[in-house]
C-alpha cells in the first residue's frame, strides 16, 4: 500500500470513529510547499463537519482531530466552526489548507462555496504580521547558530518571500514557493542560488546541516529589515456574516 493509500484508508477510519464528513483535506509543509527533502514525513490536514445536532449545544466539545499515526505521517483536522473562527480573525493557516496543490480529497459542493469566503475574508495586514513574525523566529535562530540545517532555512525564506508578497502585491500569497521566488521582484542571482538550494535540499535527509552563503544570508538581512520598517495601514473590514457562513456549509454537508 503506497502513502496516499494510506492515507485514505485513515481518513475513511476517522469518519467512521467520529461520526463526520471529511470536506477537504490537504497536504501541509514542504512537500506543499514545494522543496520537500528525500525523507520528509507528511503532514495531512483536513476540515470537516458534524451531524447538525453537534452545533446545537450549550458547551461544544473539542474542535479538533489529532491522529499522530508514525514518523512518517501526522493527520490533524479541524472542525469547519474553528475554521471559519480562525478565518474571521485573519488566520494565515486556513487560507494556506484552502488553497494548497496537494489535495486527498474535497467536497465539490463546499469547498468552492467555502474558498469564495475566505477569499473575501482575507486580511491582508494579519497575514503579512503573521509571516513576518514567523520570519523573525527564523531569523533569530540563523544570527545565533553557526550551523543550519537547510529545512530551517528555507521555513525562514518562505515566510519572508510570503510577507514581501503582501507587501508588494496585497494579496495572498502562493502555497508554492517557486512561484512566489517567479514573481516577486527579486535579483536574478539570488533567484538561482535560491533555486540550486532547492535541488540541494531534495537531495539531502532533514537532519543534514548546511552552510549558507554570505550573499543569502545578506538578502535575507537586507529583506527583513525592510519589513521591519514597513507598517502596512489596509485593515480590511471583515462584512461577512460567519454564522450564514456555517449554516450554508452544514447543510450541504448533510
Amino acid at each position: 500500500m503506497n502513502v496516499e493509500d494510506k492515507i485514505q484508508k485513515h481518513l475513511d477510519e476517522i469518519e467512521k470513529k467520529y461520526d463526520i464528513s471529511i470536506i477537504h483535506a490537504i497536504e501541509s509543509g514542504s512537500r506543499s510547499w514545494g522543496f520537500a527533502s528525500p525523507d520528509s514525513d507528511y503532514d495531512v490536514r483536513f476540515i470537516y463537519v458534524h451531524k447538525k445536532d453537534w452545533y446545537i449545544q450549550v458547551f461544544p466539545k473539542k474542535d479538533q482531530i489529532e491522529i499522530p499515526i508514525s514518523d512518517e505521517l501526522d493527520i490533524v483536522g479541524w472542525d469547519i466552526s474553528k475554521v471559519l473562527r480562525l478565518a474571521s480573525k485573519g488566520n494565515s493557516v486556513v487560507h494556506e489548507w484552502i488553497n494548497t496543490p496537494i489535495v486527498y480529497r474535497s467536497n465539490d459542493k463546499i469547498t468552492p462555496f467555502l474558498r469564495e469566503q475566505m477569499t473575501q475574508a482575507f486580511n491582508p495586514c494579519a497575514s503579512y504580521h503573521h509571516y513576518r513574525s514567523l520570519a523573525k523566529n527564523a531569523l533569530n535562530d540563523l544570527r545565533e547558530k553557526e550551523h543550519i540545517k537547510l529545512k530551517w532555512f528555507f521555513y525562514l525564506l518562505r515566510a519572508l518571500l510570503s510577507a514581501l508578497w503582501i507587501k508588494q502585491n496585497n494579496t495572498m500569497p502562493s502555497i508554492e514557493f517557486e512561484y512566489i521566488l517567479n514573481h516577486l521582484k527579486l535579483d536574478d542571482t539570488v533567484i538561482k542560488e535560491i533555486k540550486e538550494l532547492i535541488y540541494i535540499k531534495s537531495k539531502l535527509v532533514e537532519s543534514e546541516f548546511y552552510d549558507i552563503s554570505p550573499s543569502l544570508v545578506n538578502f535575507v538581512e537586507k529583506h527583513y529589515q525592510e519589513l521591519e520598517e514597513y507598517f502596512p495601514r489596509i485593515i480590511k473590514s471583515d462584512k461577512l456574516d460567519w454564522n450564514k457562513v456555517l449554516v450554508e456549509i452544514v447543510n450541504r454537508a448533510v
